[in-house]
């Protein structure tokens, strides 16, 4: 089954099934294992990514050194405009975390939720919202 959720914060959206970044509905240019960094982290979202889980999950098949790990971070941080750890937050000697807000759809009242990828239009799969939400179709 196809990952069909959408995350989104202020002017950036994620979306996981298609794994791509937009920010204000543009694809943002971030290389591959940027993405399925971001991809891990927001999975994970609101706990503690240990560094050697995060490598394996992003690198399952090859030795990666702690730079190569340390370079997405900053290549998310960039896209993200995270200079103060607002999205993803360092965990010193341990990993990382995501650290914004990010609730499944349906998981508290009045929550605000970005449609689906379907047939919906773009705007419609891509409005804003406050704090990071997913939803599931």
């Amino acid at each position: 089954m196809a990952d069909s959720r959408v995350y989104a914060s202020g002017p950036f959206h994620y979306d996981a099934e298609q794994r791509l970044l937009l920010r204000q509905g543009e694809v943002g240019a971030l290389v591959p294992k940027a993405i399925d960094t971001l991809h891990v982290l927001l999975e994970r979202r609101g706990r503690v990514v240990e560094k050697a889980e995060l490598m394996k999950l992003v690198w399952p098949d090859t030795t990666v050194e702690d730079v190569g790990l340390a370079r997405n971070i900053s290549l998310l941080r960039k896209a993200l405009d995270d200079e103060s750890g607002q999205y993803i937050e360092t965990i010193p000697r341990r990993g990382y975390r995501f650290a914004a807000e990010a609730p499944r759809e349906g998981s508290g009242a009045g929550e605000t939720t970005v449609a689906g990828v379907g047939r919906r239009s773009r705007r419609a799969r891509y409005g804003a919202t406050h704090g990071w939400e997913s939803r599931r179709d």
